[in-house]
């Protein structure tokens, strides 16, 4: 399995709850390799209040790992983005301003849904990104406890235009008997475009995306299943 893009990772060194190190974000570079990736799109949060977000510093720590990347020989490209918390204080203003970046400077826009519930607001101020112009990626939603209850209420996003990225390790059961049921619901519905790692660290959460697509296949088939993690955000990387 090679020519894998995953647009949604924390592997930027000493930037949120990934990588502490750069030898840790190395070590799941080398992963990622393994699972036949070639780009990672770096997403730290972005959640204000909760993290400290500069886009700065993540300039800083991307070319400080492509350097130990290329060093080491670990032959991955590493574009920047984010996983922006679905907040109405903050978007879309702050995708406007370029505060909150899209994935790679596309108009793609990596959304995290609160953990607890799906907010009342969810709906309209999706509708307000969409009108201002960025192409919403909802990540992992299987997480959210809302739609592990109903995942027909992911519906209405869709329909309204966003994709939708569910996590390897939901799939694998890593993240819980409830995210990994949601996720298979998911696919059986045709509700996911992607499947992505949200990795943090190796020997934790680790970017195995080859399983994922193994357990994907059993219910979208394996060419629907290898197109979530090669076509589909290679197209999202390229901005198409």
């Amino acid at each position: 399995m090679s020519g894998s893009v995953d647009i949604h990772c924390h592997i930027l060194p000493g930037i949120d709850d990934g990588p502490q190190t750069i030898e840790e974000s190395l070590d799941l570079a080398r992963e990622a390799v393994d699972n036949g990736v070639t780009d990672i799109i770096a997403t730290p949060h972005y959640k204000p209040f909760l993290f400290e977000f500069s886009s700065e510093d993540c300039a800083r720590a991307r070319t400080q790992l492509q350097a130990g990347l290329q060093e080491a020989g670990i032959p991955i490209s590493i574009h920047l983005g984010a996983e922006i918390l679905l907040d109405r204080d903050v978007l879309p203003r702050n995708l406007l301003s370029g505060e909150a970046p899209t994935l790679a400077d596309s108009k793609y826009v990596l959304l995290e849904f609160p953990f607890v519930a799906l907010p009342l607001y969810a709906h309209d101020l999706v509708f307000e990104i969409i009108c201002a112009g960025f192409k919403p990626i909802l990540a992992h939603p299987e997480r959210n406890a809302t739609i592990q209850g109903h995942p027909e209420k992911l519906e209405p996003f869709r329909e309204s235009g966003c994709l939708t990225q569910i996590n390897s390790t939901s799939l694998t059961g890593r993240l819980g008997r409830s995210s990994r049921k949601t996720a298979v619901e998911l696919l059986k519905r045709g509700s996911v475009d992607i499947i992505a790692s949200d990795a943090h660290l190796a020997d934790d959460r680790g970017p195995n995306l080859k399983e994922a697509v193994a357990i994907a296949a059993k219910h979208v088939g394996q060419e629907a299943a290898e197109k979530m993690i090669t076509e589909t955000p290679q197209r999202i990387l390229t901005g198409q």
